[in-house]
């Protein structure tokens, strides 16, 4: 809605948060020229669903999420992940056995 104010043929990057560019008047602003180019990685709803008009740009870049994947916090997420399946695991072999 306020892409109008943004300079003919700027390329427009969002990496803060998905609902903080609208996704059909990007495309508007695609199509008509108005943007030279869209990087996001972010999006209203994530996982960006596979019928996304964005998909249909050679100038969109597209990636998933993530700017806080430092290698400590994969290295966290991974551990919690190895925890939530050996709790899952314990509990369906009791609940099994009963």
């Amino acid at each position: 809605q306020n892409l109008e104010y943004i300079n003919r043929g700027s390329i427009v990057i969002n990496a803060s948060r998905g609902n903080a560019i609208d996704v059909g008047g990007l495309c508007e602003a695609l199509d008509n020229g108005w943007l030279r180019a869209v990087g996001l990685d972010v999006f209203p709803k994530e996982p960006l669903d596979r019928n996304s008009p964005l998909l249909g740009y050679p100038n969109v870049v597209l990636s998933p999420h993530i700017g806080a994947t430092t290698e400590e916090a994969f290295a966290k997420s991974s551990m919690e992940a190895a925890l939530k399946k050996q709790i899952a695991l314990h509990e369906y072999r009791r609940s099994s056995t009963q």
